[in-house]
């Protein structure tokens, strides 16, 4: 017999039910990943401190153990999560083998402009870099993300050299540190910078000026000699915001379209 409204128990408010754990979970790896890439790009992996995590990220440090098997295990998802983040936004970009100056210089302000907007990202690359790259070496996706890179690189040589722009010398290897150097180096030594020089590499009328300066160190160094002497350049942007824009892919106004 079936019961009546009156004998079937109330239910509960909507806002009364327990979320879903799967919800749950994933609020909290996402917690725990932006409270440790702070905590390890401002501290390293030695001086971070899952205490300082966990209470940033507003959970119990069992949580660590439980999702990421403690510090070392974070700390891994935290670099991997680090460099997906910056593949998926590098394959946004539409970049024209057939343009490879243009091409070249893209990448060039893509890596720039990443790197200004995730600072910390930087921060704890270096912070890798400065542990001999041990920890990253155990992520393959880091590995695979560098030899697609190196190849667009190679790919893009070739095309300049086929169409007699680029030198007949160039090592995409070297290319690709010389990017990595223009990109990153502002951000790891602005102490060091302001006490050699007396230079405020935070200031927002240096970081304006600093990007047409790398694209055309950049652009200096891929160059044939012969082309120099005959390329007709406009004038880059002289301003460059502080929230960098995104350029149209494949296309940097003021750039000749070769």
């Amino acid at each position: 017999m079936a019961k009546t409204d009156r004998e079937r128990p109330a239910l509960a408010p909507l806002a009364a039910l327990p979320k879903p754990r799967t919800r749950d979970a994933d609020r909290t790896r996402a917690a725990l990943l932006k409270a440790g890439l702070r905590e390890f790009a401002q501290n390293g992996f030695s001086g971070g401190r899952l205490e300082r995590v966990v209470k940033a990220a507003g959970c119990n440090i069992r949580m660590v153990y439980h999702y990421y098997g403690g510090k070392d295990g974070l700390y891994l998802a935290i670099l991997e999560a680090a460099s997906d983040q910056m593949r998926q936004a590098e394959a946004e970009l539409d970049i024209d083998l057939d343009r490879p100056l243009v091409g070249m210089l893209e990448l060039m302000r893509f890596s720039y402009e990443f790197f200004e907007r995730h600072p910390l990202v930087e921060a704890l690359f270096r912070t890798e870099d400065l542990m001999s790259g041990k920890r990253a070496a155990r992520l393959s996706p880091m590995v695979k993300d560098v030899q697609s890179r190196l190849r667009l690189i190679k790919d893009l040589i070739v095309s300049g050299q086929a169409k007699g722009l680029f030198r007949d010398d160039l090592d995409p290897i070297q290319v690709h540190i010389t990017i990595t150097a223009l990109s990153r180096f502002r951000l790891g030594s602005t102490q060091s910078q302001a006490m050699e020089t007396g230079m405020n590499a935070k200031a927002r009328d240096w970081r304006t000026q600093r990007l047409p300066h790398c694209l055309a160190v950049l652009e200096a160094a891929l160059l044939d000699n012969k082309v120099k002497k005959r390329l007709v350049r406009a004038p880059l942007p002289a301003h460059l915001p502080t929230a960098l824009p995104r350029r149209r892919s494949g296309h940097l106004s003021g750039r000749a379209s070769i």
